[in-house]
């Protein structure tokens, strides 16, 4: 099945462009008489809750085997997909746990239950709100971000509203960081290399590697072919760009990571955030 960011791209290219600006408020109108709106109150209550504190957005990334992550331990932190499994060695609690990624709600719902029995009490954790009847089985107080529309046409990032939909899961940690209040925001492990991970075409396969893996694994990407999955890639850093805009001058984003290929923000040694 198309997923949802893949459908507005194919949709964009008969819909009229002065139509097309709009069309997310159709989907937002949609999700509110469908009960979203509750959910936008509960986002709403979070706004700000850490404001006056520097937060950390973990990705999963190699390059955070090269960082002592341990530094971390009461920071505000905002965690992506499979690190909770990782984060007991570290010695951290991560403040907020997201799961945006369609595949944990659809085929590895054993990832929810797992997250569900080791959570920490007070880690929040966020979920999309259109597979809220499945994270709520797992997670019962999961706080649900209502997506509509893509970064060109719909750029809030007040989860009180609809944000865009975002084609990877650090982005939608970045968000949360930022409705929260942190500032700075530092970006470790988003390491972006996935265009130099490519290995060979139809069918489309990449070399993948995260931190708690001990080897790489080349896997078939049998959704894309090689135009698509630059597109895809696009969309990602698009996303980052579009955030990096709409915060300029009232928030600072740093990329305290290790190498990687994110190239949006500025770099900043991590060591030197500990002295």
């Amino acid at each position: 099945m198309m997923d949802y960011a893949r459908w507005l791209h194919y949709a964009q290219s008969f819909v009229p462009p002065r139509l097309w600006r709009h069309a997310h408020h159709v989907y937002s109108l949609s999700a509110l008489l469908r009960g979203a709106g509750a959910e936008l109150r509960r986002n709403a209550a979070l706004r700000g809750r850490f404001a006056g504190r520097r937060g950390f957005v973990i990705g999963n990334g190699p390059s955070l085997n090269e960082l002592d992550v341990s530094l971390l331990r009461g920071e505000v932190t905002f965690t992506v997909n499979s690190f909770f499994d990782h984060a007991a060695r570290f010695g951290l609690l991560p403040t907020c746990h997201m799961f945006i990624d369609g595949v944990f709600f659809e085929q590895q719902t054993d990832v929810l239950q797992r997250f569900a029995a080791t959570r920490p009490p007070q880690t929040l954790c966020f979920t999309p709100w259109k597979y809220r009847d499945v994270a709520r089985r797992f997670v019962p107080d999961a706080h649900c971000i209502v997506a509509a529309g893509m970064p060109e046409n719909n750029r809030n990032l007040d989860l009180a509203r609809p944000i865009p939909e975002l084609r990877t899961v650090t982005l939608a940690a970045l968000v949360v960081a930022l409705h929260l209040g942190c500032d700075p925001i530092y970006l470790i492990g988003c390491d972006m290399n996935f265009l130099s991970k490519v290995v060979a075409v139809s069918p489309l396969r990449v070399t993948t590697e995260h931190f708690y893996g001990d080897r790489q694994q080349v896997v078939e990407v049998p959704a894309f072919d090689y135009t698509s999955f630059c597109h895809a890639i696009f969309q990602m850093l698009d996303g980052f760009r579009m955030i990096k805009h709409e915060v300029a001058g009232r928030r600072q984003i740093y990329n305290a990571g290790i190498g990687g290929l994110l190239d949006v923000f500025p770099r900043v040694e991590y060591a030197s955030l500990f002295r």
